[in-house]
């Protein structure tokens, strides 16, 4: 069983794609369900676009999440939630839930890594109500260019700088899977698969669920 939470501070940083992929390749296992605390609620949308085997069930909640989603999450085999980018009561309540690992996707830019100063600082309250809580950060949207430095840099400056959050070995590059994918309800390697082409993305999400799980 897995219960992951995808949260951040900062918008624009793929939460909601990197949770919807996470909760489809999870919902290969067993019942999934995908909690989207976003008021635009795009990880509810594509639960309902998702037409194939195996179904995403998804809910909506707001505010104090924490009595919800963890009654929720003990009817299902997966739970992964999903959180706006702010500092809000859903993502603080979020961090309390009885979740395994906390995903912090981020772009290998500076104002990305900036605000990901101010995350540590709402981990370190949340930790002293949760001691165990586990937080790592992911680089999302990474650029295809080999000798583009910028997510080295990025995971260099968070190891040395901010030391309250792991910073994962996966980096998820900046692929169209992701997008075609979402639009029409599907996992990234689901959208591969389908165009018949190779699965980088999807690859890369596997990847990112294994080092999750510890795998």
């Amino acid at each position: 069983m897995m219960f992951i939470l995808v949260g951040g501070t900062k918008g624009g940083v793929g939460k909601s794609t990197i949770a919807c992929n996470l909760a489809a390749e999870l919902a290969s296992e067993g019942d999934t369900l995908l909690v989207d605390c976003d008021e635009q609620q795009s990880s509810l949308r594509f639960s309902q676009r998702r037409n194939v085997e195996p179904r995403v069930q998804a809910v909506h909640l707001t505010g104090d999440i924490r009595e919800q989603a963890n009654d929720l999450s003990e009817k299902y085999m997966h739970t992964v939630i999903d959180v706006s980018g702010a500092d809000g009561s859903e993502l603080r309540s979020s961090m309390l839930c009885n979740i395994d690992q906390m995903i912090c996707p981020i772009l290998p830019g500076f104002f990305d890594v900036e605000a990901l100063v101010i995350l540590s600082s709402i981990i370190k309250d949340a930790r002293v109500y949760k001691p165990d809580l586990k937080a790592s950060v992911v680089i999302n949207r990474a650029h295809n260019n080999m000798n583009v430095s910028t997510s080295k840099d990025a995971k260099e400056f968070i190891v040395k700088n901010i030391p309250d959050v792991n910073v994962l070995n996966t980096v998820l590059k900046d692929r169209v899977a992701y997008g075609y994918g979402s639009a029409g309800g599907l996992s990234a390697r689901e959208y591969e698969k389908k165009m018949r082409n190779s699965s980088p993305a999807g690859s890369a999400i596997l990847s990112l669920l294994k080092e999750i799980r510890h795998e």
